[in-house]
């Protein structure tokens, strides 16, 4: 089997690479140094703040807007796909209608009793062929 032994020119090859990102990085850095700031946490409502509880509701209530506004898009999307489902799901079914009509109509029509398979056909048969002679 192959040695997994790292050749020291790969090695310091990738050392070198390594070295040379991180210098670039910390350019770039320097440059710009809006690049390495995180946006702040929201620190929520102080507890001295006055009309805590007012502004809680009221922000309970928007939040809680926005879920029914949410849930009753939703539900308005689910009704749409399925009003599109049962339009799709009618038109294929008129499509199979046509075509076996279609077929049917194609079909030449069988004289009756051509077969000969019923055993009560072929009486009629016999009785009208009998009397007419």
């Amino acid at each position: 089997t192959k040695s997994h032994r790292q050749s020291l020119r790969v090695k310091y090859m990738v050392d070198n690479k390594a070295k040379s990102h991180r210098k670039k990085a910390a350019k770039l850095l320097k440059q710009n140094p809006n690049l390495a700031k995180k946006p702040s946490k929201d620190p929520g409502i102080p507890n001295l703040w006055p009309f805590k509880e007012d502004l809680c509701r009221q922000l309970a209530k928007k939040k809680e807007e926005e879920a029914d506004e949410q849930s009753r898009l939703s539900e308005l999307r689910k009704r749409e796909a399925e009003k599109r489902r049962k339009m799709v799901e009618r038109a294929t079914q008129m499509q199979v209608e046509e075509f076996v009509a279609d077929r049917d109509s194609n079909r030449p029509e069988k004289a009756i009793g051509e077969s000969g398979n019923t055993r009560s056909w072929y009486q009629k048969e016999l009785k009208r062929v009998v009397e007419t002679a």
